[in-house]
């Protein structure tokens, strides 16, 4: 038989273990109203952004293709690096839209939006970032070159992505065979 004082001390911790997850919860909605997004900046240019571009054939022949980076291409230094680790899993990037891009890093997921002038072969980096887990290997390195992106040169089957006037991220078309 259970004593008054077992009693109460059950009922002390149910109180206390609701009131716990009560304190949580409202420290995260807290936390999610403080660092929501800027509504100043829409997330997606809209059509009277002077900004935003109009699909032509340059921008059409990147849309819904995907590319996997093969060397970051230092010309200025004479080197030529393959991103580690080498997996057809890490380091692809898909342009989804005329104005959205999604891919992944070594270990994160990467979401953004861009700006292509085909006049001038420039393309510009918008709102470009992802998951925070901590990056392994070439990550940190390749997430450094995809913000600093200014322009770019389409092949057939390779993609150059110039992050300064010489040195470039090379791309190659994402096969999908065997995957």
């Amino acid at each position: 038989m259970r004593t008054i004082i077992e009693i109460l001390f059950a009922k002390a911790q149910g109180v206390f273990q609701r009131g716990t997850i009560a304190i949580l919860c409202i420290i995260l909605i807290a936390f999610f109203i403080t660092t929501g997004c800027d509504e100043s900046t829409p997330l997606i240019p809209t059509q009277s952004d002077s900004t935003a571009l109009q699909p032509t054939e340059e921008t059409t022949n990147l849309l819904g293709t995907k590319w996997h980076l093969r060397k970051f291409v230092q010309v200025s230094q004479g080197i030529t690096k393959t991103p580690e680790p080498e997996s057809d899993q890490c380091y692809w990037i898909f342009f989804d839209s005329d104005t959205t891009l999604f891919g992944k890093t070594s270990t994160n997921d990467i979401v953004g939006h861009y700006r292509i002038d085909p006049t001038t072969s420039t393309i510009c980096m918008d709102e470009f970032g992802g998951t925070k887990i901590s990056e392994l290997f070439d990550g940190n390195l390749y997430m450094k070159k995809m913000l600093s992106i200014c322009s770019f040169e389409l092949m057939e089957t390779s993609l150059k992505l110039y992050y300064n006037e010489t040195d470039y991220l090379l791309f190659n078309a994402y096969s999908y065979e065997n995957k």
